[in-house]
């Protein structure tokens, strides 16, 4: 084991004050964890005699062999494609992984198009944006909203959800959204030169920011929740 002499720390024989017999106490090097915290640096120390042969009988023990891996009846599935080697616990997904590897055969035949996708599914998807079917009505009461996607249905829905509190704080607005930095992007187009009015205090920062107006708080009352 290799020695820092830089860490080399000369102490006193320590003072015994119990009356306990006698205790043979030598100067050797000893490594630094038996004797302080953290590092495999080495201090010269006053240690007992005990301790000295603890640490002989100590290296003379075998290192304790690694563990080996359990056993696993788990099925990996592996993605043969040179340079990959993915795994995958079931065969569909590996099936949906090797996609990425192969051509891109689905081709979009809209004019002015051509966009290609690796399966058909995906290009039945995308092409709804050409034809302009929106199957996915929000049957949110008063809404009426239709999206060409179902995922985008469930992302519009939580613009009803309770927990929305993305609402806008101009008069007569009443624009809500699942997310505030939509309500920001909807201040900033549609009221950015407007007087807000009796504003919630929670949203006098996010109007100064989306409005770019430092002096809002100073020239217009802000109304209390």
């Amino acid at each position: 084991m290799e020695t820092h002499y830089n860490h080399t720390l000369f102490e006193r024989r320590p003072f015994l004050t119990s009356k306990a017999p006698a205790v043979k106490w030598v100067k050797q090097w000893v490594p630094q964890d038996v004797v302080a915290t953290g590092g495999k640096c080495m201090l010269l120390r006053w240690v007992t005699e005990d301790t000295i042969n603890a640490l002989k009988e100590k290296e003379k023990e075998p290192l304790a062999p690694e563990p080996e891996p359990e056993p696993t009846t788990e099925v990996l599935f592996l993605c043969s494609y040179e340079g990959c080697g993915k795994t995958f616990i079931d065969a569909g997904a590996l099936r949906k992984h090797s996609h990425i590897h192969g051509e891109r055969q689905f081709v979009c035949h809209y004019e002015g198009c051509g966009k290609k996708f690796l399966d058909s599914s995906k290009l039945k998807r995308h092409f709804l944006i050409h034809t302009g079917e929106r199957d996915f009505v929000c049957p949110h009461e008063g809404c009426g909203k239709a999206f060409s996607l179902d995922f985008n249905l469930r992302s519009h829905m939580k613009t009803h959800s309770q927990e929305n509190y993305h609402i806008c704080p101009y008069p007569d607005c009443g624009k809500r959204y699942a997310h505030e930095y939509k309500l920001k992007n909807h201040i900033a187009s549609h009221h950015e030169k407007s007087t807000p009015i009796d504003v919630p205090i929670k949203y006098a920062l996010l109007l100064q920011k989306a409005t770019k107006l430092p002096d809002l708080l100073g020239r217009h009352t802000v109304g209390i929740l």
